[in-house]
């Protein structure tokens, strides 16, 4: 628009001092709104550029959290039958090792017991009931 405007004045009122300088002032103000303009659109550029980076980059960032997660979840998924199997080993052992001490105290208790009765029947010989009692204690 500012190049048909100076064509009109120059046209119209002549190539006079005036009009020249008016021309000049014409040319300057359209220089600096189409510097101002491509400044402005470069900017805009610049942040649309960033914009899309900053999308791409989180959009990457998710991809990644997601294939990290799927990749976990992958890993979880093949190593719960080995987790089930050692928790099933581990409860057989508790189960084996709970039975066997059971079998031991039951041992203990029987002897404990017979060695109570024994030792109340050797006290009952000493009274002079049986001597021989003691001696099969004893032996």
């Amino acid at each position: 628009p500012v190049i048909p405007a100076i064509a009109w004045i120059l046209t119209q009122f002549g190539t006079g001092t005036a009009n020249l300088v008016a021309c000049a002032v014409l040319l300057a103000i359209g220089l600096g709104a189409c510097a101002w303009a491509a400044r402005s659109q470069q900017i805009e550029v610049h942040r649309a550029v960033a914009q899309a980076l900053d999308h791409h980059q989180a959009h990457s960032a998710q991809s990644s959290a997601m294939a990290s997660n799927a990749q976990f979840n992958e890993i979880l998924l093949g190593a719960m039958p080995i987790w089930a199997k050692q928790v099933e080993s581990s409860r057989q052992q508790t189960e084996t090792a709970i039975v066997e001490l059971s079998t031991r105290f039951m041992g203990i208790s029987e002897r404990l017991q017979e060695t109570v009765q024994a030792s109340q029947h050797a006290a009952g010989e000493l009274d002079g009931q049986n001597a021989d009692g003691a001696l099969k204690v004893l032996s």
